[in-house]
């Protein structure tokens, strides 16, 4: 399982440099375009679909830098609090594997909707993962995350908090909806 939290972020150059301060170590830096899923008869307004109480997001990545490609099925379950999700991810062999995967899903039923475009830099400390995104036309974001097993995830999600808390975020900064929801909200001019 997965439990992160997302915040909005004023200023990527300070974060890098406080994350130095706390010990957080730099992991990696990538460049990964995702491509997310929706039933074909599903609005592109929508930006998952539901079964039951999970939001149910299908998604594509390239991962540009690494030359890398993987699928990726999430569940958030909407019960839980927001930030907690179930996810199911694959590798690519090659690109020509996420094509044929790509044509395989719109031969059964669903279509391009969102496109997410983002340069990360990933940093760890002990069990955190911090990811600091700069995504296309949406903005700058932090990512705290814990990975766990058969954990309490609301007491988990509580060791996030007090890490973002250490980090200086703002409480009201953070956001409980993802990338796909966020660039639709810019599109149609939103504030978030």
């Amino acid at each position: 399982m997965e439990v992160e939290l997302r915040y909005k972020l004023p200023d990527m150059e300070k974060t890098k440099a406080l994350l130095s301060e706390k010990g957080f170590v730099f992991k990696k830096a990538s460049h990964q375009i995702d491509i997310y899923w929706l039933r074909t008869e599903q609005p592109d307004t929508d930006t998952c679909f539901m079964d039951g109480d999970d939001s149910i997001y299908m998604r594509l990545r390239h991962d540009v830098s690494g030359g890398k490609f993987s699928f990726n099925l999430k569940y958030i379950n909407d019960k839980i609090e927001h930030g907690t999700l179930h996810e199911f991810e694959g590798k690519l062999a090659d690109e020509e594997a996420l094509k044929n995967l790509d044509a395989v899903w719109k031969k059964i039923g669903y279509k391009h909707g969102t496109v997410i475009d983002k340069a990360r830099e990933v940093f760890v400390r002990g069990e955190f993962t911090v990811a600091l995104d700069r995504v296309k036309d949406v903005g700058d974001f932090i990512e705290i995350e814990i990975m766990c097993r058969d954990c309490d995830a609301l007491a988990v999600k509580d060791r996030v908090r007090a890490m973002a808390a250490e980090l200086g975020l703002d409480p009201d900064a953070c956001m409980p909806y993802g990338y796909v929801e966020l660039s639709h909200w810019k599109k149609i001019g939103k504030a978030f």
